[in-house]
């Protein structure tokens, strides 16, 4: 598992080519977790994304809380590779929820980046705000 760039604004990049299995999201006292398994497109690898966010003030947005992420690549895009990475983060965010006494939601797709979005934009405690796509390279 490799720690991205902690000062790179933590966001999952979502276009129509996009595909998502499975996300959470964990709210904690002082804290939230986001992870996601995704891929790029139909004949990418599929990866495990996750988020942690610990809040240093009480802004929604260009806020200065303390963000991580690290992505688990699946190496393959099988639905066996989809399958085990959708299971250990099933298990990663209920250890996480019952750890830290957090509430857990699964958001079960299957489908598209879009419907993704749709889905988690309902979530209770969303705020969403669109921004301009701009360029990005996956990490290596």
């Amino acid at each position: 598992m490799k720690e991205q760039n902690k000062t790179m604004q933590a966001f999952i990049a979502i276009d129509e080519h996009t595909q998502v299995a499975t996300a959470w999201f964990v709210q904690c006292d002082g804290s939230d977790v986001l992870a996601i398994v995704i891929r790029e497109n139909a004949t990418a690898p599929w990866e495990f994304k996750i988020r942690s966010r610990y809040y240093m003030d009480d802004k929604v947005f260009d806020s200065k809380d303390r963000k991580q992420h690290y992505t688990v690549t699946g190496g393959k895009p099988t639905d066996a590779s989809r399958d085990d990475l959708v299971e250990a983060g099933r298990k990663i965010c209920d250890d996480i929820a019952n750890g830290l006494n957090g509430k857990l939601w699964t958001i079960v797709v299957n489908g598209t980046g879009e419907a993704f979005i749709e889905r988690y934009k309902e979530l209770p405690m969303v705020h969403w705000k669109e921004q301009p796509s701009v360029p990005h390279e996956s990490p290596k």
